[in-house]
C-alpha cells in the first residue's frame, strides 16, 4: 500500500483517511449529532467532574489527534504523541504534568519521521523509544522510522524502514528479557503483510517474522510478553477467513498462530489492539467487530490457544473498541470504545475476567473529547489517563483522567410511594474498608408537576445533605463531613420526589459517587 494512502493531506485537521482508518470512518459519524445532546451533560456535569477530568485540550499548534496511550516518567511526567499537529502538521512528541500543563513538545519534520500512531516506550534508564508510520529519507513517502527521544527533548532516528524489512509501523515497542526492543510493522516484509522485528538500542534491526496473509496481515497492536517470555500479538486481518489472528513469537523468531478469527458472530473479528496479560496468566483482548450485536467483543485466550468470548458490546455500552485492555491494580481490566455509548462518541469501561462490564464514562464528542482509539495508562496516583483524537475546546483531541470505581458495591432502586404521587430513588452503598472522604450525588430529570424533593440517609451526623431543584433537574448531594469517616458497612441514601400528578420517570436518572479509602480516590457512576 502506498504511504500516501495513510492520510489525506488536504483534509481538515482531525482524523485522516488511510491505513489505520480502514473501516473506521463510521466512528466519527456521530460527533455532529452528539453536539445536539450536549445540553444533557449539564444535568450531571457537576457530579461527573469529580469522576472524570479533561486535563488538556489540544489546539493544533501544540499537536492534534492524539491516538496513542501515555507513559509516565520517573518524575511523574506523562509522555505521549499526537498523530497530527504542530507547525508542520506532521505530529508531535510531548511531555505534560498530571494536571495537564505541557512541559515540552517536539515537532516532527518528515525526513526524521511523521505521523505517530504509537505510544512511547520508556526503558529503565529513562530513555524513550517510539515509531513513526511515515518519514525517513523520502519524507512523507518514507516507510516509517524507529526513533529515540530523551526526556530533555532530544530526538534522533534509530532506523529507517525500507519496505523489505517492514513498512508503516503504527504500534509501540516492547522490551524483551534480552534488553532488545520488539515491535511490528503493518506492511512490508517478504509477503508485504507486515513483520515482527527486534532492534537494539543502537538501531540494529533484525526481522523475526514476515507475515504471509495466511498467518495474519497488518498487526496494529503492541506485543506483550507472556510468562513464558514469548511475545504475543494480534493481526487485524489475515488468517484462513481473513478475520485476523492471535499469534506468539519467540526471541529467535519461532512463530505460532494461536487463534484465527472468522466471521462467527460470538467470537468477534478484526482485533486491532494488543493483548493484556491477566493475573491468571491468560491474555485478554478486544475485537472491533463481531459479537452478538456486531459491535465487537472482549475475549480471553489461554497460552495454549483456548479461546473464550467474554462480552459482546451493546450500543449503549460503546462500540468498536480499537484499543487493547490494561490490567489495573484493583484486578479489573479497563478499556475504551471508539463509538457508541450514550452520545455515540465512545466510552471508558471496566470489565472483570468473567465478562461483567460497567461503563465509567460516555464521551460527548464535546469538551470532554470523543472517539478514543488508544489504551489507558494507570499512573502512580492510581488513576487512569487516556487520550481522544477528537473533541476538546479545540476539537482536535484531549488528554483525560478518570478514577477507578474501587471496591465499594452499589445498588439502585426506584419505587413509587404514597399512592404513586411520589417517587423514591435509593442508592445502597457497601464499603469494605473505611472511607475518609465521600460525595454521592443523585441526579433526577425534573418531571411536570414536581412539588418537592427530600433527601434521606442512614449515616446521619457524619454526612451532610442538600437538594437543589433546577429547571431541568433535581440534584441531591450527600457529602461526608470534614474529619468524619464512614467505617466498613452498608449505608442507604435516598431522594423522595413529590408530584401533583402520577409520579413517573422515563429518563435515565443517575448517581455519581467519589470516595477515598486507603489514600486512593475511587469513583463510580450508575443509572436507575
Amino acid at each position: 500500500m502506498s504511504p500516501t494512502m495513510i492520510r489525506n493531506r488536504g483534509a481538515s485537521p482531525g482524523w485522516g483517511v488511510g491505513v489505520r482508518s480502514r473501516r473506521r470512518q463510521s466512528w466519527a459519524a456521530g460527533v455532529v449529532a452528539s453536539v445536539v445532546l450536549l445540553t444533557l451533560v449539564l444535568v450531571t456535569g457537576e457530579a461527573r467532574a469529580q469522576v472524570f477530568s479533561t486535563l488538556r485540550a489540544f489546539s493544533g499548534r501544540d499537536g492534534s489527534s492524539p491516538s496513542a496511550a501515555l507513559v509516565q516518567g520517573p518524575d511523574g511526567t506523562l509522555y505521549g504523541t499526537t498523530h497530527l499537529g504542530g507547525e508542520r502538521g506532521l505530529g508531535t512528541v510531548f511531555g505534560m504534568t498530571s494536571d495537564g500543563a505541557l512541559t515540552m513538545s517536539y515537532e516532527l519534520t518528515g525526513p526524521e519521521g511523521a505521523d505517530v500512531f504509537a505510544p512511547l516506550f520508556l526503558d529503565p534508564d529513562g530513555q524513550l523509544y517510539g515509531t513513526t508510520a511515515l518519514g525517513g529519507p523520502g519524507g512523507l513517502d518514507g516507510k516509517g522510522t524507529v526513533f529515540t527521544f530523551s526526556t530533555s527533548g532530544s530526538y534522533a532516528p534509530l532506523h529507517l524502514f525500507s519496505g523489505s524489512d517492514g513498512a508503516i509501523p503504527e504500534n509501540g515497542l516492547t522490551q524483551g528479557k534480552d534488553g532488545l526492543l520488539y515491535g511490528t510493522t503493518t506492511g512490508g516484509g517478504e509477503g508485504g503483510k507486515g513483520t515482527v522485528f527486534a532492534i537494539t538500542p543502537q538501531g540494529e534491526l533484525r526481522t523475526l517474522h514476515a507475515f504471509s496473509g495466511s498467518d495474519g496481515d497488518m498487526p496494529l497492536g503492541e506485543l506483550v510478553v507472556g510468562r513464558d517470555n514469548w511475545f504475543y500479538g494480534t493481526t487485524t486481518s489475515g488468517g484462513p477467513e481473513n478475520g485476523g489472528t492471535v499469534f506468539r513469537v519467540s526471541l529467535y523468531g519461532e512463530f505460532t498462530v494461536l487463534h484465527s478469527f472468522g466471521f462467527d458472530p460470538p467470537e468477534g473479528d478484526s482485533p486491532r489492539g494488543g493483548l493484556a496479560l491477566g493475573a491468571d496468566g491468560d491474555f485478554y483482548g478486544t475485537t472491533e467487530f463481531g459479537g452478538e450485536y456486531g459491535y465487537g467483543v472482549v475475549y480471553r485466550l489461554a497460552p495454549d490457544g483456548t479461546f473464550t468470548p467474554l462480552h459482546s458490546f451493546a450500543r449503549s455500552e460503546g462500540t468498536n473498541p480499537l484499543a487493547g485492555l490494561i490490567l489495573a491494580s484493583d484486578g479489573m481490566l479497563y478499556g475504551t470504545t471508539s463509538s457508541g455509548g450514550y452520545f455515540n462518541s465512545g466510552s471508558v469501561f471496566a470489565i472483570t475476567s468473567a465478562g461483567e462490564l460497567s461503563v465509567l464514562h460516555a464521551f460527548t464528542g464535546g469538551a470532554d473529547g470523543g472517539s478514543p482509539v488508544a489504551a489507558l495508562l494507570q499512573a502512580r496516583d492510581g488513576r487512569l489517563y487516556g487520550t481522544t483524537p477528537l473533541g476538546g475546546a479545540g476539537s482536535v483531541g484531549t488528554v483525560f483522567r478518570i478514577a477507578l470505581p474501587g471496591p465499594a458495591t452499589t445498588t439502585t432502586t426506584r419505587v413509587p410511594v404514597r399512592d404513586h404521587h411520589s417517587t423514591e430513588e435509593d442508592v445502597g452503598l457497601t464499603l469494605p474498608s473505611t472511607a475518609t472522604a465521600m460525595t454521592l450525588t443523585i441526579t433526577t430529570r425534573r418531571t411536570p408537576g414536581l412539588r418537592w424533593a427530600r433527601p434521606y440517609q442512614t449515616a446521619s451526623g457524619r454526612v451532610s445533605q442538600v437538594c437543589r431543584v433546577g429547571a431541568e433537574a433535581v440534584v441531591c448531594a450527600f457529602t461526608l463531613q470534614p474529619a468524619a469517616v464512614l467505617g466498613p458497612g452498608s449505608y442507604a441514601f435516598a431522594v423522595q420526589l413529590g408530584s401533583t400528578g402520577l409520579a413517573h420517570n422515563t429518563h435515565s436518572d443517575r448517581f455519581d459517587l467519589t470516595y477515598t479509602s486507603g489514600g486512593q480516590l475511587y469513583a463510580q457512576s450508575g443509572k436507575f
